[in-house]
């Protein structure tokens, strides 16, 4: 059989057509990568040798999940009736990652990696800071960190 609308070989008309098709194909799929890549949002992110705070509070959820259960050790964190996250003010859901549960436009890990940015930070980083707001910042930290560290909390189920 003859495939004379494409060319006088159907097998040579086929594998030009199946180029083409994969040229497109790949081309509409780098087209989608490049375009989902620019409409990512930003995030912070700390440097290598700086502490992560927002990982730590990425397990947060988790953690509160494991505490926070009842008698026969059901998630009453995020349970699907009366969780508990619903009793806090502002709390918008049972995490913490890329949710603004302060509402004031800043996700509260992005919060916690612009305040490691200047607690942990080298001087490049706080260069364009006042010194003193920086002196007070790391100060009100490590006294809450101690206090936090002395603190021992019971917490009945």
């Amino acid at each position: 059989m003859r495939c004379n609308f494409l060319c006088k070989d159907p097998i040579a008309g086929s594998r030009r057509i199946a180029g083409r098709v994969q040229k497109c194909a790949l081309s509409l799929m780098l087209a989608m990568l490049l375009m989902a890549g620019l409409a990512a949002p930003a995030h912070a992110q700390c440097p290598a040798d700086q502490i992560d705070y927002d990982y730590s509070l990425g397990t947060f959820e988790l953690l509160l999940g494991q505490v926070l259960v009842d008698g026969e050790g059901n998630n009453l964190w995020d349970a699907p009736v009366d969780p508990v996250w619903a009793s806090i003010p502002g709390q918008l859901g049972p995490g913490f990652l890329d949710v603004d549960n302060t509402g004031d436009g800043i996700d509260d890990d992005d919060h916690l990696d612009l305040l490691a940015a200047i607690v942990d930070g080298d001087p490049s980083v706080v260069a364009g800071l006042d010194a003193g707001d920086v002196t007070a910042i790391r100060n009100a930290f490590a006294a809450n960190a101690s206090t936090v560290q002395s603190l021992e909390i019971t917490i009945n189920n």
